[in-house]
């Protein structure tokens, strides 16, 4: 797979030299550049502790999907990434999240997880995140206890906030199952994927809105990171 992988879609690498591999991909993004973009929002994440890594999804969807992972050796799998509206020329600068927020501490938010005021501050950080919570954030979804916002990242499939937190991932997890669901969302098709002590997948729907945690353990750091998603 290594091979394969550098050969043709690693480096300076052809992909037409592999047909097969570009019809499934484009089969699963719509085209080989929304892969790439897919691709690069996933690695985003996957700085934070882990691998980008292209898997074939039997279970569940049947498609290609874009992931990290915690350590490489391990394989955990805590996030995924998503289709990110690329621009070019002039309007590159415009593919960032929308304005973001200053960098709040939740403990600072009420127990309903409502997203603090707009205070004017905004920036790209250097893992290529919007600096801060998202305006967008939604109310009705907690942020984390004693963490930290990295920032966020808008998508065409949503927007994926990044924090890091000192609690343990069973910590993280309680919690959001006891105020997710006292906010009136259910668990999602397939609940809990590969949860661990590790980390984790897991979503959450509520009419049309869909909320997913992904949590991996960052042992350089000895604290936890974590991935909301929404849209």
């Amino acid at each position: 797979m290594h091979d394969i992988y550098w050969d043709n879609l690693g480096g300076d690498g052809n992909i037409d030299s592999a047909p097969e591999i570009k019809k499934a991909i484009e089969d699963s993004f719509e085209s080989f550049d929304n892969w790439k973009a897919d691709f690069k929002a996933a690695c985003m994440s996957a700085k934070l502790s882990g691998w980008g890594v292209l898997v074939a999804d039997q279970l569940y969807s049947g498609r290609l999907l874009n992931i990290t992972t915690d350590e490489h050796h391990y394989g955990a799998i805590w996030g995924v990434g998503c289709k990110v509206d690329v621009k070019t020329g002039s309007d590159a600068t415009d593919k960032k999240t929308e304005t973001g927020k200053e960098q709040t501490n939740s403990n600072d938010t009420k127990s309903s997880g409502e997203a603090p005021k707009d205070n004017g501050n905004s920036g790209s950080n250097d893992l290529g995140l919007t600096s801060g919570l998202p305006g967008n954030y939604p109310s009705d979804v907690p942020q984390p206890k004693d963490a930290k916002c990295l920032g966020s990242l808008n998508s065409s499939e949503g927007t994926v906030v990044t924090f890091e937190s000192t609690q343990s991932v069973k910590d993280i997890l309680d919690f959001y199952k006891a105020e997710m669901k006292k906010n009136g969302y259910d668990l999602g098709e397939g609940g809990e994927v590969l949860m661990s002590d590790k980390g984790g997948i897991v979503g959450w729907k509520k009419g049309a809105k869909e909320v997913g945690l992904m949590l991996g353990v960052n042992d350089d750091k000895k604290n936890t990171s974590i991935v909301v998603t929404y849209k």
